[in-house]
């Protein structure tokens, strides 16, 4: 999960959720397709089971293996313009743990940590009213997987990720989770989010 590619690319990420579904989906629906991805010849399929509980499959060879997952627990808290949270993730059995802080007076980041002494930063790229997002390996200044996003609750889909021939499974996983795991509530802090003009 965590060895280089090998080759750069992209995909386009279709959320096969609705908005309807969403909204009226019981936590308790055992299983709910969110996307078919192909990352570099490795086919991940990503769907919601019980509880809402995100999960990533690695299909080989018509053999399937859970190689990553998350649960957002806490709920959005603090200030008006800073109620964001982005979910923890296992992947490949190790816990990865995501911390919110502000990038400056309106932009924000994600530093997050992985096994074995892994650090990234999962930041907005460029202005506050930027629709581009990028996973940086800590100590380095290029990014490893960009993708653009939309805050508006009608405008999520689809997600263009694109990532560099260093990029691993894993690194382009974790972004893509939690994009796909706030799409429906909003994927930006309403600071941030106001600034690009988006209407909650």
């Amino acid at each position: 999960m965590w060895s280089p590619l090998g080759a750069a690319g992209g995909v386009t990420v279709h959320d096969a959720l609705t908005a309807a579904q969403f909204a009226t989906l019981p936590l308790a629906t055992p299983y709910q397709e969110r996307a078919v991805l192909d990352v570099a010849g490795h086919r991940v399929e990503l769907a919601w089971r019980a509880s809402r509980e995100l999960v990533a499959t690695l299909v080989t060879d018509g053999e399937r293996r859970d190689v990553a997952s998350g649960r957002l627990e806490a709920q959005d808290s603090g200030s008006f313009a800073w109620s964001f949270h982005a979910m923890p993730l296992v992947v490949a059995g190790e816990p990865v743990t995501v911390e919110r802080r502000r990038r400056d007076a309106v932009r924000w980041e994600l530093r997050v940590e992985g096994p074995e002494g892994r650090r990234w930063t999962w930041r907005s790229a460029g202005l506050a009213w930027t629709g581009r997002m990028e996973l940086v390996r800590a100590g380095e200044r290029r990014a490893l997987v960009t993708h653009q996003v939309h805050a508006g609750f009608a405008q999520v889909q689809p997600l263009e990720a694109t990532w560099t021939a260093q990029a691993s499974l894993g690194e382009v996983l974790m972004p893509v989770m939690w994009v796909l795991d706030r799409a429906y509530r909003g994927l930006l802090p309403k600071s941030q989010a106001i600034a690009r003009g988006e209407v909650f």
